[in-house]
């Protein structure tokens, strides 16, 4: 074959392997080596806190959650993820557009975020008030394993006014290395 001919076999091959769809497509699902779930085994992710009075779990699995809890109507989720995930302020902002709240700064985030202690974990919690829903979320960041834990519950105000000392109590319940 001539280098004219090599190129236009080479570039038609090319061209190909972009136009046909691979025959198994890569997986979106969480790996043994990537985990979305805590390093915990299945199981045990709940010895991780105390649920509050009137919690309880809901049945199945979901994608990117440790754990979803339903209190008094209102859907909690529990997510773990490595690291800190893109940092404090860029999730807070993040789960303020959910509730259609405008983003916020870096010097606007104590305000929004007070911090708490809990053995192992250093905390912040908040409760964002949309016009419509509330938020109530907490970030948890576990240093020794390097993951940070979230829980958010997006309510009506009422229903927040009555979950919010539950879902604090929740937040401040976790223990580390579990």
């Amino acid at each position: 074959m001539t280098t004219l001919a090599l190129a236009a076999l080479a570039t038609l091959s090319t061209f190909l392997s972009l136009q046909t769809p691979p025959t198994t497509a890569p997986s979106t699902q969480p790996t043994a080596a990537t985990p979305a779930t805590p390093a915990a085994p299945a199981g045990q992710a709940d010895s991780m806190w105390t649920l509050p009075a009137g919690w309880t779990q809901e049945p199945g699995e979901r994608p990117m959650r440790v754990a979803t809890f339903r209190a008094m109507g209102v859907e909690i989720s529990v997510s773990q993820f490595p690291g800190n995930v893109g940092g404090l302020l860029a999730n807070v902002n993040r789960w303020r557009g959910q509730v259609g709240l405008p983003p916020i700064t870096e010097a606007q985030l104590p305000q929004e975020t007070p911090p708490f202690k809990t053995p192992g974990f250093a905390g912040y919690s908040m409760r964002l008030k949309g016009p419509k829903m509330h938020l109530l979320g907490a970030s948890l960041a576990e240093e020794a394993a390097g993951r940070t834990w979230f829980v958010k519950a997006i309510a009506t105000p009422d229903e927040a006014d009555k979950l919010e000392g539950s879902f604090l109590e929740f937040v401040k319940s976790f223990k580390a290395g579990r």
